[in-house]
């Protein structure tokens, strides 16, 4: 009975996360002028229209240019800076963790803002792609340090040592026996960072340049002056593309190391 009892919780708090998304993928199918629900009729109209939005396609590519370059950026500091703080014992440990969270304890309008103004108006930088790129970063960097941490700290140091008593170098050892270990959790904050990165419009917002917007803001600002299906067939095809890198994930195991958890 209990079990049958958690089956049915479950299925509610799924049905009201995934609701929103359903509506809008059957919006994407409406074969009407204007995004309503429920659709006046079903067409793929909106949907097959979608790669010859040239603002849109190009939003998209310049939103995944980002993403990606933005993906390597925290990984490479993330990666070696998640094994420090979950390896070593160091005065301050305590305080560089918690200054970490510092971007995620605070509203992204609050960070996009800042960024902003430390970039635009300290250090005299123009919004653009690098200022886009660092401002992701900023928030980049806290989120695979968590996922980080939590996946060296559940594979135990045992190898590592074993590693060492052999004559493995440290920079032998991280690479040889700590990175293979540690992948699929790298793998599990690469996507989240990835995700982050190309689903923000908070700090993108203040960051963009005239011409050169990620998606989720070209979407934005469509929205301001048209009302018909084009967002909601974009946005059907980002689900679409998001459960087959959510299923290529888990098939991997990536996500079950995002909260530190074993293979």
């Amino acid at each position: 009975m209990k079990t049958r009892s958690f089956s049915i919780y479950l299925l509610v708090a799924a049905s009201f996360l995934l609701a929103p998304l359903a509506v809008v993928v059957m919006t994407a199918f409406n074969a009407g002028d204007f995004a309503v629900f429920p659709p006046e009729g079903w067409s793929l109209r909106w949907i097959t229209a979608v790669p010859s939005n040239r603002a849109f396609m190009d939003a998209l590519l310049l939103s995944v240019q980002i993403a990606l370059v933005t993906t390597v950026l925290t990984l490479a500091v993330a990666l070696p800076a998640g094994y420090a703080l979950a390896r070593r014992r160091f005065r301050g440990r305590r305080l560089v963790e918690i200054g970490g969270l510092g971007p995620l304890a605070v509203p992204e309008i609050v960070v996009g803002l800042s960024i902003f103004v430390f970039y635009a108006g300290f250090l005299r930088l123009e919004s653009g792609v690098g200022m886009l790129i660092l401002g992701h970063a900023v928030v980049g960097i806290p989120i695979a340090l968590q996922v980080l941490i939590a996946t060296f700290a559940s594979l135990g140091n045992d190898l590592e040592e074993a590693a060492v008593t052999l004559g493995a170098s440290p920079l032998k050892v991280f690479r040889r026996v700590t990175l293979p270990l540690v992948w699929p959790g790298a793998v599990g904050a690469a996507l989240l960072v990835f995700i982050f990165s190309f689903d923000n419009i908070s700090i993108s917002l203040f960051l963009t340049s005239p011409g050169r917007v990620t998606l989720p803001v070209q979407m934005y600002q469509y929205l301001d002056y048209r009302a018909d299906p084009s967002v909601a067939a974009m946005s059907g095809c980002l689900v679409a593309v998001g459960l087959v890198i959510f299923l290529l994930a888990n098939k991997l195991g990536a996500l079950r190391h995002m909260a530190g958890g074993k293979a």
